[in-house]
C-alpha cells in the first residue's frame, strides 16, 4: 500500500516536470548539522559559571545530559531517528581537554569527528567574543541566524542577496518567536521559504546548514528529532518544485499563471514522497519514532537526577 501511494504521488510530480528520484537522491547527499547544545541546555564542559551574552534556556524537563557520555548517548539516539546525511554542530564550550590542559577558545581546532561523521563548528562563544573571533580569523564565514532578527525581518529574503557577495555562508536554522529567541524548528512558512531560496539559488553546496535552539521545557531528544526532520522536509519540499519552470514564468512576466501553479503545488502529495525517503534511509516514516523516544525516556532519562 505504501509503495502504491508513493508511485501515485511520483506520477503526479512527474506530470508537472519534477524528477522525484533525483530529488530523493539529492537530499540524501545534503548534510545537515545537528547542534549539540539542545541536550544539556547549552551548559558545555569548559565552564562552571552561568551562561553569558544573554543565553538562557526555559524549563526543567527531566533527563538533561550531565556528562559527555550522556550527551553523546542522547545524540546517538536522536540521530538514529533522523534520516539523511548528518554532521555535528559544536560550540567551543564543548571541547574536552586532558586533565590540567587549558586552551583558549580562539586556539581550538575543530577538525575532528564525532560518531564517525564530520564536525562543523560555527559558534565560538557569546556575541561579544564571536565578533572579535571572526574578525581575527581569516576564512570565517558570515553566519545568519534566523532567531536573531527583528520579528518583521525574513532571513529567506536575505539569503539570495548574501549569496551574491559571499561564495559560502553558514546558516543557523531555528524558529524565532521574538527577537533573539531560539525555538524548536517546525515546518512553518518561513522554514519552507528559507529552504526554497537555497534550492532555487542552486546553493546547497554553498550554504552550511545547522540547527540552533535549546528548549528545556520538552523532551530534548524529541526536540532534536522534530527540528532535524522538519528542516529535511523543507528541503525535500523545495526540491520537489518545478523551479526552472517557475523561473521561466517569472522571467516572462506570466505572473497570473505563476500564482496559479504555486497555489496548486501546496496540495501536492508531498507526504508520500517524504515517507518513501524515510523508508530508504531506514528510519521511521511517521510518528512511530516517538514511541522509541518515550521508551528511552523511561529507561534512561528518568533515572538521571
Amino acid at each position: 500500500m505504501a509503495n502504491e501511494r508513493f508511485e501515485s504521488a511520483k506520477i503526479e510530480y512527474e506530470n508537472i516536470g519534477v524528477d522525484v528520484e533525483a530529488a530523493i537522491n539529492r537530499l540524501m547527499n545534503v548534510p545537515v548539522s545537528m547542534h549539540c547544545w539542545q541536550g544539556d541546555d547549552v551548559k558545555g564542559f569548559d565552564q562552571d559559571g552561568p551562561l553569558t551574552g544573554g543565553i538562557q534556556t526555559t524549563g526543567n524537563y527531566l533527563g538533561k545530559s550531565r556528562t559527555l557520555e550522556e550527551l553523546m548517548a542522547d545524540m546517538d539516539k536522536a540521530m538514529s531517528l533522523i534520516p539523511g546525511k548528518k554532521k555535528i554542530n559544536l560550540h567551543a564550550s564543548y571541547a574536552i581537554f586532558e586533565e590540567g590542559e587549558v586552551v583558549d577558545r580562539d586556539k581550538i581546532c575543530v577538525e575532528s569527528k564525532v560518531f564517525g561523521i564530520g564536525v562543523e563548528s560555527y559558534t565560538a562563544g557569546s556575541a561579544e567574543f564571536t565578533l572579535s573571533f571572526a574578525a581575527s580569523h581569516e576564512g570565517c564565514l558570515p553566519l545568519m541566524d534566523n532567531g536573531h532578527y527583528h520579528p518583521t525581518e525574513l532571513v529567506s529574503d536575505k539569503i539570495p542577496a548574501l549569496l551574491c557577495y559571499y561564495p559560502e555562508i553558514a546558516l543557523h536554522i531555528t524558529r524565532g518567536v521574538r527577537w533573539d529567541s531560539d525555538h524548536v524548528l517546525l515546518l512553518d512558512d518561513e522554514t519552507k521559504e528559507i529552504a526554497k531560496e537555497i534550492v532555487r539559488c542552486n546553493a546547497l553546496d554553498r550554504v552550511y546548514m545547522a540547527l540552533d535552539y535549546f528548549d528545556a521545557s520538552i523532551n530534548r531528544i524529541s526536540a532534536w528529532v522534530v527540528g532535524m526532520r522538519s528542516w529535511q522536509k523543507a528541503l525535500l519540499n523545495a526540491m520537489l518544485m518545478p523551479n526552472e519552470a517557475l523561473k521561466k514564468l517569472q522571467n516572462e512576466n506570466r505572473f497570473t499563471e505563476l500564482m496559479a501553479i504555486q497555489e496548486e503545488l501546496k496540495t501536492m502529495p508531498f507526504g508520500d514522497i517524504w515517507k518513501e525517503y524515510c523508508r530508504r534511509c531506514g528510519v521511521d516514516e511517521d510518528i512511530t519514532w516517538f514511541t522509541k523516544v518515550t521508551e528511552y525516556e523511561n529507561q534512561v532519562l528518568s533515572k538521571r537526577n
